[in-house]
């Protein structure tokens, strides 16, 4: 490559017979693929010629002093004719993150599994990343998993030596909290008991599963009919969240 120049690397170009994947690897021994670094990565770049499901791939600057190798696959061992068409751009680059909140609140020392993935748009995966976050946090990794909630900062250094900034929070639903309005049996054998159930925190919708004295089940805020005795209850939100109570 020429010093200093980015490059868009594409099979989605007529000729293109079978689904492509690519990927671009840096090396300065070609003989052992450890020494090989990888600089850019992609599959199905929405290509609107040839096979439909062709590939598109991005770099930043490149180092003239290296030899870089694209590697081509077929799809689920697809085989057949590719053209790979390299072009020189100058690339319109954007920092772009999902972030994924906690998915339970957490209680007392819980780790977190929230995540932040981030993304150099029309550039390649060879970027460095400072992370710092909430209690001390820091970290050089490019994507976050299993972190606790609180705002995040990064810089984002890109091959050509180009600084990012991004500030992203990642929330934690509120606390399962669970209020009951009990109605005992007007007499120790009539069915007339009742239980009502008012949920908040979480995420909802919410599944209720009821389990009582002679085999009683049920599910459901509301329970009508009840004999006397104990109920327990257990409780799960839409990311799997449990609540258990009697």
């Amino acid at each position: 490559p020429v010093a200093g120049e980015s490059y868009q690397i594409t099979t989605c170009i007529e000729g293109t017979e079978f689904d492509t994947q690519l990927a671009l690897y840096s090396s300065s021994d070609c003989t052992t693929f450890d020494d090989f670094i990888l600089v850019s990565t992609n599959d199905d770049g929405g290509c609107g010629v040839a096979n439909g499901f062709s590939s598109t791939m991005y770099t930043s600057c490149l180092d003239s002093e290296l030899q870089y190798y694209i590697q081509i696959d077929g799809y689920n061992g697809e085989t057949g004719n590719g053209m790979i068409q390299i072009t020189s751009i100058e690339p319109d680059t954007e920092l772009i993150a999902n972030v994924n909140n906690v998915s339970c609140p957490l209680d007392k020392l819980e780790p977190g599994d929230g995540d932040i993935t981030l993304q150099l748009s029309n550039s390649g995966s060879d970027y460095s990343c400072l992370w710092t976050g909430p209690n001390g946090f820091t970290s050089e990794d490019q994507w976050l998993q299993d972190v606790d909630p609180g705002s995040y900062e990064v810089v984002v250094t890109d091959a050509c030596g180009t600084a990012y900034f991004g500030s992203y929070e990642i929330d934690q639903p509120d606390a399962i909290n669970v209020s009951y309005s009990v109605v005992s049996p007007t007499c120790p054998l009539s069915a007339d008991g009742s239980i009502s159930a008012t949920v908040t925190g979480g995420t909802e919708p919410y599944e209720i599963i009821w389990s009582g004295p002679e085999l009683f089940t049920s599910n459901g805020q509301q329970l009508d009919e009840l004999n006397e005795g104990e109920y327990a209850v257990i409780m799960s939100d839409d990311n799997d969240c449990q609540y258990n109570n009697t």
